[in-house]
């Protein structure tokens, strides 16, 4: 759907829009997973980290006109936003990244059991 409205509103053909919305999400995904790997274990983990998803034989995923990189950006935004504590954001995120792949389910589940363990937490 993104791709769609891109290539109506931009005039380009739907397979490069499919490519730029594709290759747009891998680069953003790959920050994001910087920044997340970065809070939780430093800048060198965090590189290592990064290099290996880029120079992974199937990383070509990344920059062909599929969901992949579009469900990682909101996938790895999700696990940031619920370490940060956003949890409306990581709803959101969760929801969002559940319309691009079936496993988004699974980000749902997280979410739920991160909301029990607060609610534990503060109620007692």
């Amino acid at each position: 759907m993104l791709a769609r409205s891109l290539a109506t509103i931009s005039g380009l053909t739907p397979a490069d829009a499919l490519l730029l919305v594709s290759n747009v999400a891998g680069l953003l995904a790959i920050v994001v997973l910087f920044k997340l790997v970065r809070e939780e274990f430093g800048n060198q983990l965090a590189l290592a980290t990064t290099a290996l998803l880029s120079f992974f034989p199937a990383s070509v995923l990344l920059s062909a006109g599929y969901t992949e990189p579009l469900a990682l950006l909101l996938i790895v935004s999700f696990f940031l936003a619920l370490k940060r504590k956003y949890y409306l954001s990581a709803a959101l995120l969760a929801g969002l990244a559940v319309s691009t792949r079936s496993t988004g389910v699974v980000l749902l589940w997280e979410i739920w059991n991160t909301a029990l363990f607060a609610r534990r937490i503060w109620i007692g």
